[in-house]
């Protein structure tokens, strides 16, 4: 006779706490490399977490803190690899594609591809990327940070349209074509120089 922590048939598991069957992706596992599942369901959960956060306020707000604090050191040094960079770049034009009705036909791969490819310098300029960071926000942006530029802004991120440019590059080509940028740059260094 099976014991009540093994109520379990196919793909249904009864949840100890409110004594319903739920399919098993209603359950946690225990830990990634596990198939076992937790014995309360998600909502179960989830309802005894935020008792929990009600009956210990200042616990909770410590949890919180730490954990926020842990996940942002780890985003920071993931962004300071190509590979961390590449999934940021990559969301983020995802987004923007989204926003502005593009087609989006990139992944990281493609990203880091491109990247490895340029020999971690700007498609354009020949500068080194530098791939430290200290916040995601304008303020934190380095110049020579990498950024993924459409060539034709008309279009959408497809890799036949993509580059991958100096942040400052980029924001100063704007909706523009890289010959309009270069002949600009071509004319104030000619009048600095004169």
């Amino acid at each position: 006779m099976p014991t009540v922590q093994s109520m379990q048939i196919d793909n249904a598991k009864l949840c100890l706490h409110c004594l319903t069957w739920r399919p098993l992706d209603h359950f946690r596992r225990l830990s990634v490399a596990s198939d076992k599942r937790r014995a309360d369901c998600r909502s179960c959960s989830n309802i005894q977490r935020k008792a929990w956060m009600v009956r210990n306020p200042s616990k909770a707000r410590e949890y919180r803190s730490r954990d926020k604090i842990g996940s942002s050191e780890r985003s920071r040094q993931a962004r300071q690899t190509v590979e961390g960079k590449a999934k940021a770049l990559t969301n983020a034009a995802k987004r923007r594609a989204v926003s502005a009705n593009l087609p989006f036909e990139l992944t990281w791969e493609i990203v880091a591809i491109f990247m490895y490819g340029q020999g971690l310098k700007c498609a354009q300029t020949g500068i080194a990327f530098d791939f430290s960071t200290y916040g995601t926000s304008q303020k934190y942006r380095k110049l020579n940070a990498p950024s993924i530029d459409r060539k034709n802004h008309l279009l959408g991120y497809t890799a036949t349209n993509i580059q991958i440019v100096c942040w400052f590059y980029n924001a100063a080509k704007g909706t523009e074509s890289d010959t309009m940028l270069w002949n600009l740059l071509h004319q104030t260094f000619k009048n600095r120089c004169h």
